[in-house]
């Protein structure tokens, strides 16, 4: 049996399990190796057990929850794979739909998506309208919190933007004064707009308890997070974080690298202490981040 999870995940993932075919009992033996993971993972503080499915019936231990993997944007047809996800005592209340981002760069696009899926039931998230959303927020490449801020309340989002600086971000990868340059001009152009909307914006420290209270509000948590203690290079990226349960957050991640072995399954309802969630919320230097707390009916702009 080989268990995997993500760096800081609060997980365990039953990657695959192989049974020698000379084995007589091997249902009870796969049984007993679940049964054992489960055990050992709740003794290390995992909040979750998952466990890819080859196919739907293929569970051998009741209590999980059941999920598919999503259909890529724009190609509809049946997932590729389900699993099964064992919470250690409470699961999340709400399920808003996951998506994969289709680039590198449209992380942010790709997290406000998930939200406008779960707040507008009738919204089909395409590649088209990830695209859209990126064409509008984005700074060449990055997603401005600003611009992606405006994109939402576009499309009937209420918006509550935290950031912690009034400075220029997103700028550590640009050498060149002349790059920089058409950066803070974008940014600029970004922060008019959004001073011509109702768009309530506040500049201040970015803290776990403020992300929950934004969730207890029944909003959903667009966060801007440094990916280097996925143990990955330092790198800005956008997240979803949707719940909190058993003293963790439950994040959407859009972003999974199969060439690390992991799957959809690493990036849906990924579970992340408070402290590792401020961890991660803190990019540059001097750190700084960015909070869209969105819900839906808002009157669009």
């Amino acid at each position: 049996m080989l268990l995997v999870s993500r760096a800081i995940g609060q997980y365990v993932k039953v990657a695959d399990v192989w049974i020698a075919p000379e084995i007589e009992d091997s249902s009870g033996l796969e049984r007993a190796l679940v049964v054992f993971t489960l055990e050992h993972a709740w003794q290390s503080g995992a909040v979750a057990v998952k466990r890819a499915l080859k196919q739907p019936q293929a569970s051998v231990l009741r209590g999980g929850l059941i999920h598919q993997q999503p259909a890529a944007m724009d190609e509809p047809g049946a997932p590729e794979s389900t699993a099964e996800v064992w919470w250690h005592s409470t699961h999340p209340s709400i399920a808003p739909p996951y998506l994969s981002q289709t680039t590198y760069f449209t992380c942010g696009p790709t997290s406000l998506l998930m939200a406008l899926a779960h707040f507008q039931t009738d919204m089909l998230p395409t590649r088209q309208l990830e695209f859209e959303i990126w064409r509008e927020a984005t700074m060449v490449e990055a997603c401005d919190p600003y611009g992606l801020a405006l994109a939402a309340k576009r499309r009937g989002l209420d918006v509550d933007l935290t950031v912690t600086t009034d400075a220029f971000m997103l700028l550590e990868e640009f050498h060149s004064e002349k790059e920089r340059d058409v950066r803070r001009y974008f940014q600029m152009r970004f922060r008019e707009a959004v001073a011509a909307t109702d768009i309530k914006v506040r500049r201040e420290a970015v803290t776990s308890a403020q992300i929950r209270a934004a969730l207890d509000s029944g909003r959903l948590a667009l966060l801007l997070v440094d990916e280097a203690p996925f143990g990955i290079e330092p790198c800005p990226h956008w997240i979803m974080v949707h719940s909190f349960v058993d003293g963790v957050f439950v994040v959407h991640d859009p972003w999974v690298d199969p060439a690390m072995g992991e799957t959809w399954l690493d990036g849906r309802d990924l579970p992340l202490l408070p402290a590792d969630v401020e961890r991660l919320a803190a990019f540059g230097s001097p750190p700084y981040t960015a909070l869209l707390a969105v819900r839906g009916a808002a009157t669009p702009i």
